[in-house]
């Protein structure tokens, strides 16, 4: 008997849960992608009801948390990380402004998401403004460049201090 109940534990498949609100999002698809080595890998593609809802629970492989992106067309909604036993909670729009609970792990990478598309926004809009034809706009769109990507780098180092030993880290 104790042999049994051992097997039956090993064999259950770890899992986590999504329970999501894509706001204009109603009545349609979302695809879910694993991040398997350097490319994307098409998990399953879940349908949302009148009010952009859905729930679906995501199978694991082993202990380790997994990365997993939603998107709604071409347009990515959600980064989540996931460990076995997660039970997400996810807001979110169309546009990939989203608000996560329920694991901690997702939290963390939306940090570290949202301070690198803050940063690359900083840098498209210094890169706007330079005039490639003008040394002096060149030099300090240079300097301006330099000083957003200090910036980030010691936040992102502040964050993996932070948080050693956090996949999103």
């Amino acid at each position: 008997l104790c042999v049994c109940c051992l097997v039956a534990s090993c064999a259950k498949t770890p899992t986590a849960r999504i329970n999501a609100t894509v706001e204009g999002a109603n009545d349609t698809s979302i695809v879910i992608y694993k991040l398997v080595f350097n490319h994307l890998q098409t998990v399953d593609t879940v349908k949302t009801d009148a009010g952009g809802k859905f729930d679906y629970k995501v199978k694991l492989t082993g202990n380790a948390p997994y990365f997993y992106y939603l998107y709604y067309g071409q347009s990515p909604v959600a980064s989540l990380a996931l460990l076995p036993g997660d039970k997400v909670t996810l807001t979110s729009s169309v546009s990939g402004q989203y608000e996560v609970e329920g694991s901690q792990e997702s939290s963390f990478l939306k940090e570290v998401n949202t301070n690198l598309a803050e940063a690359s926004a900083k840098m498209d809009k210094v890169l706007e403004g330079v005039n490639q034809e003008d040394e002096a706009s060149v030099k300090a769109g240079n300097a301006a460049l330099s000083k957003i990507y200090v910036d980030y780098k010691r936040t992102a180092l502040k964050f993996v201090m932070q948080h050693p030993y956090s996949i999103a880290s």
